[in-house]
Protein backbone atom coordinates (compact mmCIF):
# COMPACT_ATOMS: atom_id res chain seq x y z
CA UNK A 1 0.00 0.00 0.00
CA UNK A 2 2.96 2.64 0.74
CA UNK A 3 4.25 1.88 -2.08
CA UNK A 4 1.21 2.88 -4.36
CA UNK A 5 0.99 6.10 -2.37
CA UNK A 6 4.44 6.93 -3.53
CA UNK A 7 3.74 5.79 -6.93
CA UNK A 8 0.37 8.19 -6.25
CA UNK A 9 2.63 11.28 -5.44
CA UNK A 10 4.75 10.95 -8.33
CA UNK A 11 2.34 10.84 -10.34
CA UNK A 12 0.07 14.16 -9.10
CA UNK A 13 3.34 15.57 -8.73
CA UNK A 14 3.72 15.22 -12.34
CA UNK A 15 0.21 16.09 -12.90
CA UNK A 16 1.04 19.54 -11.70
CA UNK A 17 3.26 20.65 -13.55
CA UNK A 18 1.41 19.50 -16.29
CA UNK A 19 -1.86 21.00 -15.23
CA UNK A 20 -0.82 23.83 -13.20
CA UNK A 21 -4.05 24.42 -11.33
CA UNK A 22 -4.80 22.93 -8.19
CA UNK A 23 -8.31 21.56 -8.92
CA UNK A 24 -6.82 20.22 -11.74
CA UNK A 25 -4.73 18.09 -9.39
CA UNK A 26 -7.41 17.08 -7.12
CA UNK A 27 -9.31 15.59 -9.74
CA UNK A 28 -6.16 14.25 -10.79
CA UNK A 29 -6.00 12.92 -7.27
CA UNK A 30 -9.34 11.85 -6.74
CA UNK A 31 -9.59 9.44 -10.44
CA UNK A 32 -6.07 8.39 -9.22
CA UNK A 33 -7.46 7.06 -6.12
CA UNK A 34 -10.45 5.77 -7.02
CA UNK A 35 -8.70 3.81 -10.15
CA UNK A 36 -6.05 2.49 -7.07
CA UNK A 37 -8.74 1.42 -4.93
CA UNK A 38 -11.71 -0.31 -6.89
CA UNK A 39 -8.47 -1.97 -9.45
CA UNK A 40 -10.40 -1.74 -12.63
CA UNK A 41 -10.81 1.65 -15.35
CA UNK A 42 -12.68 4.09 -14.95
CA UNK A 43 -13.42 5.72 -18.39
CA UNK A 44 -11.87 4.47 -21.48
CA UNK A 45 -11.90 1.51 -24.05
CA UNK A 46 -13.39 -1.88 -22.54
CA UNK A 47 -10.61 -4.33 -22.47
CA UNK A 48 -10.37 -7.96 -23.97
CA UNK A 49 -11.48 -9.12 -20.11
CA UNK A 50 -14.65 -7.58 -20.19
CA UNK A 51 -15.79 -8.19 -23.70
CA UNK A 52 -13.83 -11.05 -24.46
CA UNK A 53 -13.11 -13.28 -21.77
CA UNK A 54 -13.01 -16.37 -23.21
CA UNK A 55 -9.94 -15.11 -25.30
CA UNK A 56 -8.35 -14.27 -21.43
CA UNK A 57 -9.19 -17.28 -20.68
CA UNK A 58 -7.40 -19.34 -23.20
CA UNK A 59 -4.32 -17.80 -23.45
CA UNK A 60 -3.83 -18.01 -19.92
CA UNK A 61 -4.29 -21.58 -20.24
CA UNK A 62 -0.93 -21.72 -22.83
CA UNK A 63 0.84 -20.42 -19.80
CA UNK A 64 0.39 -22.94 -17.17
CA UNK A 65 2.24 -26.48 -16.87
CA UNK A 66 6.11 -26.59 -16.60
CA UNK A 67 8.38 -24.13 -17.36
CA UNK A 68 10.36 -26.16 -20.33
CA UNK A 69 7.02 -26.15 -21.94
CA UNK A 70 5.32 -23.10 -22.11
CA UNK A 71 5.19 -21.44 -25.31
CA UNK A 72 6.60 -18.43 -25.84
CA UNK A 73 4.25 -14.86 -26.64
CA UNK A 74 4.64 -15.54 -30.58
CA UNK A 75 3.75 -19.18 -30.19
CA UNK A 76 1.00 -18.66 -28.09
CA UNK A 77 -0.02 -15.72 -31.04
CA UNK A 78 0.57 -18.64 -33.53
CA UNK A 79 -1.98 -20.87 -31.72
CA UNK A 80 -4.62 -17.96 -31.35
CA UNK A 81 -4.32 -17.46 -35.44
CA UNK A 82 -4.92 -21.40 -35.31
CA UNK A 83 -7.84 -21.13 -33.37
CA UNK A 84 -9.67 -18.68 -35.24
CA UNK A 85 -8.82 -15.35 -32.87
CA UNK A 86 -7.55 -12.15 -34.30
CA UNK A 87 -7.31 -8.87 -33.27
CA UNK A 88 -9.76 -6.01 -34.47
CA UNK A 89 -7.85 -5.65 -37.84
CA UNK A 90 -7.76 -9.38 -38.73
CA UNK A 91 -4.21 -9.97 -38.02
CA UNK A 92 -2.35 -12.34 -35.39
CA UNK A 93 -1.88 -10.58 -32.27
CA UNK A 94 1.54 -9.11 -31.75
CA UNK A 95 3.20 -10.38 -28.61
CA UNK A 96 2.82 -7.32 -26.73
CA UNK A 97 -0.88 -7.60 -27.31
CA UNK A 98 -0.51 -11.78 -25.78
CA UNK A 99 1.13 -9.87 -22.79
CA UNK A 100 -1.46 -7.22 -21.65
CA UNK A 101 -3.91 -10.24 -22.47
CA UNK A 102 -2.07 -12.58 -20.20
CA UNK A 103 -2.12 -9.76 -17.57
CA UNK A 104 -5.81 -9.16 -17.89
Amino acid sequence: MEAEAIALDRFVLRGERHFGSETDISNLDQHVRQTLHYGKRIEGRKGYAETNPELVRTVKRFTHGNRKQRLSLRAISKQLTDMGYVNGKGEPFSAAQVKRLLAA
